[in-house]
């Protein structure tokens, strides 16, 4: 399996942010940042933290720039 590590700057990281909040699409974000949509979708998954309280019940932390 090919794992992408990228470094993003910390603007690229508010775009991602503030496109997610707009609920655009992750090949959108990629597309705009000139990324790959893996590298993209890593970089969501890497900072957005999933809480699982039971089976039936998980929250999930949005993506947030100042953590990453």
């Amino acid at each position: 399996m090919f794992v992408c590590d990228i470094d993003l700057s910390q603007a690229d990281r508010a775009v991602i942010q503030r496109m997610l909040a707009e609920r655009a699409s992750i090949q959108s974000i990629a597309d705009y940042l000139g990324y790959s949509r893996s590298a993209i979708y890593q970089e969501i998954n890497r900072h957005t933290q999933t809480i699982t309280f039971s089976e039936d019940f998980k929250y999930s932390k949005p993506y947030d720039a100042l953590q990453a």
